[in-house]
């Protein structure tokens, strides 16, 4: 979706008979969906101390289940970074006339330019570049000058190996977030 609560609530409005399940943004917000629609820390609170409920009646714990979801999903891992600019336009604008070949030795996949929009976002400025197991997402600050560039990494297990797909899926943030900078900055 794209950044805001009012958008991450919706995001079953795109998907005939779908619902809300759990919804985040890096600033910290949760919504598990329910009455209410947006930011709710007391009831993500609630939602937790129920799952630590259920994995204590079946003997585990919280990172028991956690470790759980990553051999059945895969490790995903985020990261954010603000970095100050004059002409926070003047990037995007370079961006879309040069855009991205490679960032940290990866290769981009795929380019997603939804100034126009796209068949399930309005238009917004944002730029979204996928790799091979990672994603990128630019878009300029709505409040200040700066950019606004969100990493995700998605590492599937190799051999059921969870510490290996955890030190990889490490190794590949740290690899894309020191190469956001200079990849930005160096840009008009």
């Amino acid at each position: 979706t794209l950044t805001g609560f009012k958008w991450i609530v919706r995001a079953p409005e795109r998907a005939a008979g779908s619902r809300l399940v759990f919804g985040y943004e890096e600033a910290l917000g949760y919504c598990i969906g329910g009455p209410v629609r947006d930011k709710d820390g007391i009831g993500a609170g609630l939602a937790v101390l129920g799952m630590a409920a259920t994995a204590r009646r079946l003997g585990a714990g919280l990172l028991a289940r956690w470790d759980e979801l990553e051999r059945r999903h895969g490790v995903h891992v985020t990261a954010q970074l603000s970095l100050r600019h004059e002409s926070p336009a003047a990037v995007m604008d370079e961006l879309r006339t040069h855009p991205l070949a490679e960032l940290g030795g990866l290769a981009v996949r795929e380019r997603l330019d939804l100034a126009g929009g796209s068949d399930a976002l309005p238009p917004s400025d944002v730029l979204v570049y996928r790799f091979d197991g990672a994603r990128l997402v630019v878009r300029p600050s709505g409040t200040e000058p700066k950019l606004k560039a969100y990493l995700e990494v998605v590492a599937s297990l190799q051999d059921g190996d969870l510490q290996e797909a955890r030190q990889r899926a490490a190794t590949t943030l740290e690899q894309l977030r020191s190469a956001v900078p200079p990849a930005l900055r160096g840009r008009r």
